[in-house]
């Protein structure tokens, strides 16, 4: 028998303007990772500040329809007739948030029409800020609303792995839907040949794209790492994911949870080591191994830049101590960098190529001699010898016609610049 109770509850609950939300968007919330999605979830049942009640998905990206408390009331009313007996064997509610969620997914069951009409749409970022007054950051609103998006399923898009020449076929500026967002500024969207490493590689290189309507809206290789120093559970590696929409990132990153896949904690091309993996972010060192062979030309790496062309071996990093001989991928025309033997340069952090390099008495270090400066030794110098070009007391003398350092000059008005303390003489 259908429970009186339980129409008084339900009532009470919409008189006192309580939060409920459709199952579907429901189920999106409980998909996000987010403390924002938690705190939204936490809310159900309860009173919230906005007249904003029985939210329910949009058509548009990003935003979702609510109705005021007053026209629920007035339309539930005018669907029972005021006869309480529209939800069956409701059990005791535990709690307000299981009442929600119950009297929500009956409604959508029973009384598809009501999520229909009489309607407003909002922006999920705006309703969090009118939920939340203060309480979250614009970054943390931004993240949320980009999970938020990325969590909506499109009968249209699918994913797709694919390998081989396929690769270089999905790369390819027209197979996009629009060139736009990070997929259409990619600077490998319009170049050919340049794919070999990864298409004569099946074994440890694959793509996976996601389609719309069979066109590409976001791309990522997927990696599958040899060896691991730190955690060698680690079997694939999902590296930085092109989309269109930013909000597209989320559905990779997804797919690499499901698939119990390694991905770059931070989309980008020079975060190398950053990974998150089973929840945890952490730097790890990986290594890719392909097949040894001359590959003619290369594409840009955004994670594997170093190439050891003996040993078939991709690691993700640029070290350039001890490795001559290997090669950095990072240029986008196809080329790449030869590591040099070289000097290490703690002035400017990094391996100088033995022909660019000049040790530094001053500085007792490596410097590129293309950067630099030399200051002749002289009768009275003091400082002599390489010099960085940018450091601030090295001057260009006019009167020299050469480098002096400040400390063995003296300035003068007169001159209106600095000479030399053996030249200068005192005026009174």
């Amino acid at each position: 028998m259908i429970s009186k109770y339980n129409n008084f509850i339900l009532e009470r609950a919409l008189n006192e303007s309580t939060l409920y939300v459709s199952p579907g968007v429901l189920k999106r919330l409980k998909g996000i990772d987010s403390e924002i999605s938690k705190d939204i979830i936490s809310q159900l049942g309860q009173d919230i500040k906005p007249d904003a009640t029985f939210l329910d998905e949009s058509d548009k990206e990003g935003e979702i329809t609510f109705i005021t408390m007053k026209n629920a009331v007035k339309k539930l009313k005018d669907i029972y007739h005021g006869d309480p007996e529209f939800v069956e064997e409701i059990e005791q509610p535990r709690d307000n948030a299981f009442t929600a969620i119950d009297v929500s997914r009956m409604l959508k069951i029973n009384e598809p029409d009501f999520w229909k009409q009489s309607r407003n749409p909002i922006k999920i970022g705006r309703l969090v800020r009118q939920i939340f007054p203060g309480k979250y950051s614009d970054v943390d609103i931004e993240k949320f609303v980009n999970a938020f998006k990325g969590s909506e399923e499109k009968v249209s898009e699918r994913f797709i792995l694919v390998e081989g020449e396929e690769i270089e076929k999905y790369y390819w500026h027209e197979n996009y839907k629009e060139n736009a967002g990070d997929l259409g500024r990619s600077c490998m969207a319009r170049k050919k040949k340049f794919f070999n490493i990864y298409v004569q590689n099946p074994e440890v290189c694959r793509l996976l794209v996601l389609l719309e309507d069979d066109k590409v809206i976001g791309r990522s290789l997927i990696w599958k790492i040899d060896n691991n120093n730190r955690y060698n559970e680690i079997e694939y590696f999902m590296d930085r994911q092109y989309t269109i929409l930013q909000s597209d990132v989320v559905k990779f990153t997804n797919y690499a949870k499901e698939k119990g896949w390694a991905y770059k904690t931070y989309n980008n091309h020079h975060s190398y080591s950053n990974i998150t993996f089973k929840g945890e972010e952490m730097n790890c060192d990986m290594v890719v191994k392909v097949e040894v062979k001359d590959y003619d030309q290369y594409p840009y790496m955004d994670t594997f830049k170093r190439f050891d062309p003996k040993t078939g071996e991709l690691f993700n990093d640029t070290e350039k101590d001890g490795n001559e001989g290997q090669f950095l991928l990072e240029d986008t025309d196809g080329d790449y960098t030869e590591i040099e033997e070289g000097k290490y340069s703690d002035y400017y952090g990094d391996q100088i190529p033995v022909h660019d390099a000049v040790w530094s008495d001053a500085y007792n270090d490596w410097l590129y001699e293309g950067r630099s400066v030399y200051i002749e030794p002289r009768p009275g110098r003091e400082y002599v010898g390489w010099f960085p070009e940018d450091d601030e007391y090295i001057y260009y003398s006019e009167w020299e016609d050469e480098y002096i350092h400040t400390d063995d000059c003296v300035y003068s008005d007169d001159k209106d610049e600095y000479i030399p303390k053996q030249s200068a003489v005192l005026g009174v």
